[in-house]
């Protein structure tokens, strides 16, 4: 599922100037926390969480802030509101805000924002990647009544449109960094995409000659930084991920 039948799909529930912003700032936390910017992740985050409270006020209150003005301060207070909503589920009153309320926390209390004698770190980062991804999935699975699972692979497809130096248009994706060589091209379209065949791998690359591009591919598979099936099929191992993320951190 691309975003824009994702965007389709929320649209009927969630006010359409919301739901655009909510992935974008939630695309860019994740490229920050690739680089491991961790105060950048802190900004992202935090536009992500004023977006989705919004929502969480138009569900449970049938208006929200307008996107030019200021939310309420975020207290005990402000999410008792929420809770006596009629006809909304728990999940809007309750457990979304809950957890949009300690990604509040996080954010704000451990020097993201402020000056704080504890410093940004990478597990503060990696809570809050992780809550956001929570909260799109739930949102997700609340709207289409899909499995939580199955929203779960729709975000990290959506997180894989994230990767830097791979555009996309429908089914065609290309590596956009001419510098790098072959085997890294190789590695970062499966970093981006998780699987794809040596066929797919080949046209997306657009090399030459097909037997010396598969002989890089047994290269990789030789050196455990690939795994290649029977079908010819292709999926990135850890160390492949690593070599790939230190490749991003250092742009």
């Amino acid at each position: 599922m691309k975003n824009n039948q994702i965007e389709d799909l929320l649209k009927y529930e969630i006010p359409e100037e919301l739901i655009k912003p909510l992935f974008e700032h939630f695309q860019k936390a994740n490229n920050e926390f690739l680089k491991e910017n961790w105060d950048y992740v802190g900004n992202e985050i935090g536009k992500f969480i004023e977006i989705a409270f919004r929502i969480v006020q138009n569900k449970n209150l049938e208006q929200y802030t307008p996107i030019n003005k200021k939310l309420p301060i975020i207290t005990e207070g402000f999410l008792k509101n929420f809770e006596q909503a009629n006809n909304v589920g728990e999940e809007y009153r309750i457990i979304i805000p809950r957890v949009l309320y300690s990604m509040y926390c996080i954010r704000n209390k451990r020097g993201m924002i402020h000056i704080n004698n504890i410093n940004p770190n990478r597990m503060d980062a990696l809570y809050l990647i992780n809550s956001s991804k929570w909260i799109l999935s739930e949102i997700i699975r609340l709207t289409s009544n899909i499995d939580f699972e199955i929203a779960m692979k729709i975000i990290d497809d959506i997180l894989h449109k994230t990767t830097p130096y791979i555009w996309r248009n429908n089914d065609i994706v290309r590596v956009l960094n001419t510098k790098l060589n072959i085997k890294e091209k190789i590695l970062i379209l499966l970093y981006s995409e998780d699987k794809m065949s040596v066929e797919r791998l080949f046209n997306c690359i657009e090399y030459k000659n097909k037997t010396i591009f598969k002989k890089y591919v047994m290269e990789l598979h030789k050196s455990r930084f690939l795994e290649i099936d029977s079908n010819d099929e292709c999926l990135i191992l850890p160390n492949g991920i690593e070599y790939i993320e230190q490749i991003l951190k250092k742009d």
